[in-house]
């Protein structure tokens, strides 16, 4: 009979980490977006206004608009963020589906977020450029090879 499955790795561990840690930055770029963002879209200029708010009738029609924007963005971080947090519960035991599938929500989200980096608030462009940098971590951090190996050291210990 075998023994019990490897220990853990430590990049499974840091990936664990580093998810909780984009979280963490993702809720704080949604309090600066909800907390500033209209003061920012009132002061960007009609430059910005007529990038992010095309086809508004009046002022604060676009400024409701590109503020609009600004919330979708975050909210949808968030979100993309919980995914990530769940599927990464799953990697952090060695799933290879919930590795695979954290690492393309994490680069599909990082489309959007670098189509938009700068685009917001100082703290949103800060916290949007610290969740693309976690956003590359991770998936490397998934897929080294010490990773790979309690995968497979899990899944026969579950076969046997």
């Amino acid at each position: 009979m075998p023994g019990p499955p490897a220990t853990r790795p430590t990049s499974l561990r840091l990936a664990w980490y580093a998810s909780l840690t984009a979280m963490l930055v993702a809720v704080v770029g949604a309090v600066v977006v909800f907390a500033t963002g209209r003061d920012f879209v009132e002061h960007a200029g009609s430059d910005y206004l007529s990038e992010n708010a095309a086809g508004a009738f009046d002022h604060a029609d676009a400024v409701d608009t590109a503020y609009g924007l600004l919330v979708n963005r975050a909210v949808l971080d968030l979100v993309a963020i919980g995914f990530v947090l769940l599927f990464a519960v799953f990697a952090r035991n060695g799933a290879t589906w919930a590795r695979v599938l954290v690492t393309v929500v994490l680069l599909l989200g990082d489309t959007t977020r670098l189509a938009t980096i700068g685009s917001g608030p100082v703290g949103s462009t800060v916290t949007t450029a610290l969740l693309v940098v976690l956003s590359l971590a991770v998936p490397v951090l998934l897929f080294l090879p010490a990773s790979g190996r309690y995968a497979k050291a899990r899944k026969a210990a579950r076969a046997a």
